[in-house]
């Protein structure tokens, strides 16, 4: 597949529902697995949010008692960030000179990662952790079905107990972070939510690891650049995601393997941890022989 999710099987038996016992062992496993794996502080909160990693920040911004802002320098290259920033806007929480900064720390779009941004309040790290380190601002977000190799999707919201208590605003709606905070106290979700997930997400975190995860995906970037040619990329840091510029794989090779096809600027990416060993050397045997 070579996109943003894994390719993976599962095989679970549902006998049991969101307010039963099984559920809160999955919740709490998913929730201490999280924290050991990563190193998560007791002064943060880990919040479990069945969605996207869209629904995420947007839980974050809808909930954020103030004023945010991006730092729009590129924004015409940058899918994410615009579409942050259409979102503050609908809250009515834009100010560019003196809102909070929030940011992504690897827009795919571009191919770019940004550095910790000191001023920043919270950080989408979606497409980014744990390939880099965790971000250091006091509220990020990510996903259990991209580099952490689980089901889609529950999307994980990670926030400093005393933000959450001082500059989250209480209010009925389902994206409300504060309603998800006291849920996750009896190891539940406010709403419904999709339990076969979390029984896989805590098998995956159990078995993490992530300096593996990294090596893999550093092998695969050297593979799939020298199959193409690194002056073909569009950024030769290694992240990911590999982008390769448009016209340099074949219309055929992008159909066979469903390359994703980025919208912005027509380069082909190859997400790096999405597929096994075997199937990466097959699509570099292709590159090799159309190149």
């Amino acid at each position: 597949m070579f996109g943003p999710n894994y390719t993976r099987k599962v095989s679970i038996n549902l006998d049991y529902h969101h307010r039963s016992n099984k559920f809160r062992y999955f919740y709490q496993a998913c929730l201490e697995n999280f924290k050991e794996k990563f190193r998560i502080g007791d002064d943060y909160a880990v919040l479990f949010i069945t969605g996207s990693g869209t629904l995420a920040v947007e839980s974050f911004i809808a909930s954020f008692n103030g004023k945010l802002r991006m730092n729009t320098e590129n924004l015409e290259q940058e899918k994410f960030n615009n579409r942050w920033l259409s979102i503050i806007n609908h809250y009515g929480k834009y100010d560019k000179l003196n809102g909070e900064l929030l940011y992504t720390q690897f827009e795919t779009s571009a191919n770019q990662y940004y550095s910790y941004v000191d001023a920043a309040i919270f950080t989408d790290a979606i497409s980014s952790f744990p390939y880099f380190e965790k971000p250091q601002t006091p509220a990020w977000a990510t996903v259990s079905s991209k580099i952490l190799g689980g089901l889609p999707i529950i999307s994980i919201v990670v926030i400093k107990k005393d933000l959450l208590e001082s500059r989250i605003e209480l209010s009925p709606s389902y994206l409300n972070l504060l309603s998800y905070y006291e849920y996750k106290k009896k190891q539940q979700t406010p709403t419904t939510t999709a339990i076969p997930v979390f029984e896989d997400f805590s098998r995956c975190l159990a078995d993490f690891d992530v300096n593996k995860c990294r090596a893999q995906i550093d092998d695969n970037f050297e593979k799939i650049s020298k199959a193409v040619g690194v002056e073909q990329l569009v950024s030769v840091d290694k992240s990911p995601v590999l982008a390769v510029k448009p016209g340099v794989i074949s219309e055929e090779l992008i159909e066979k393997w469903g390359l994703y096809v980025n919208s912005v600027n027509n380069s082909p990416q190859i997400f790096l941890y999405s597929e096994n060993e075997e199937s990466y050397d097959a699509l570099e045997k292709d590159l090799k022989r159309t190149s």
